[in-house]
């Protein structure tokens, strides 16, 4: 014997309205069509469920006992489903968001938040890279969607630009073009600079300038892991190293200055995934970094 789900709910349904019309009714089926079924579980089951009257029916002791287990499985059924379709729809379940250091430092706060109002139930887990991989943990799927500066070598990333900003240097306070506005990319092509401890051989080109330098390799002092760590060497005197604009607003300290560099072109943020993902948890996530992106614009152009 295997009762439905859909039979089990009838029952319940019977029992709880202690009439077959009222039942049928709400369960939007023919009330012959109803009657029909309940018989079909008591002869299933070997005895009544109910005892019919002119008024209704009403639930056998014996039925009474199978009512209370069918109950449960209709709500656990339900639950069942209801969990399944949350899932399905990204609305719970885990995601890893991963970051390097500068990337998306103003509008990953607001990002976050806004995806723990809408969705309450996601647990977001952060993951800081250092400069070791750029990806911050998509191309060893560590991470599910990531916060990162293009460009990158890794293969098969989609991505959704959320602000592009302009590449600086940072030197040490002392330095000859320390006090200047502005610098072209010849004027520092020469000097010692900080680069990479990264294998991703796209992002040390973009940040080493090498597209400037003609096939001459740059003058790399030291590949330090960490922001910290390349902004000490900067502030000791020893090398410059390339940024992006937001290093300047939120990495500022004594000893180190920034200045624009007009003729190179712009660093870009990015959210980012690997192409392919079918996870609903992913695509909601890049999908609401858009729109906060979009609100946050207009925000700042009415300012």
């Amino acid at each position: 014997m295997a009762l439905e789900i859909r039979q089990l709910r009838y029952v319940v349904e019977v029992a709880d309205r202690e009439n077959f019309s009222r039942a049928a009714e709400r369960l939007g089926v023919a009330q012959p069509a109803l009657s029909q079924q309940i018989l079909k579980v008591e002869r299933d089951l070997g005895f009544d469920l109910f005892a019919r009257h002119p008024r209704g029916a009403s639930v056998t002791p014996a039925g009474e006992a199978f009512v209370a287990d069918a109950r449960a499985a209709v709500a656990a059924f339900d639950e069942a489903v209801d969990r399944a379709g949350r899932r399905a729809r990204g609305e719970t379940g885990r995601l890893t968001v991963g970051f390097t250091a500068a990337a998306g430092l103003e509008l990953m706060p607001l990002i976050l938040g806004a995806h723990s109002e809408r969705y309450p139930d996601v647990d977001v887990r952060l993951r800081e890279s250092t400069f070791s991989d750029p990806s911050a943990g998509l191309a060893s799927g560590a991470s599910d969607v990531a916060f990162v500066h293009p460009p990158l070598a890794a293969k098969g990333l989609w991505s959704e630009v959320l602000s592009v900003e302009p590449r600086l240097v940072a030197l040490p306070e002392g330095h000859a073009l320390a006090r200047r506005t502005s610098v072209s990319v010849r004027e520092i092509l020469d000097e010692p600079i900080v680069g990479f401890p990264s294998a991703d051989e796209a992002a040390d080109r973009f940040w080493l300038l090498a597209d400037f330098r003609d096939g001459r390799p740059a003058a790399v002092l030291a590949r330090p892991e960490t922001h910290e760590e390349k902004l000490q060497i900067v502030a000791s005197g020893r090398a410059l190293s390339v940024v992006c604009a937001a290093s300047a607003r939120f990495y500022a300290r004594p000893g180190v200055v920034f200045v624009p560099i007009v003729d190179v072109p712009p660093s870009e943020v990015v959210v980012a995934f690997r192409a392919g993902a079918v996870e609903r948890l992913v695509h909601n996530f890049v999908r609401l970094a858009a729109e906060v992106r979009d609100a946050h614009r207009t925000a700042s152009e009415a300012a």
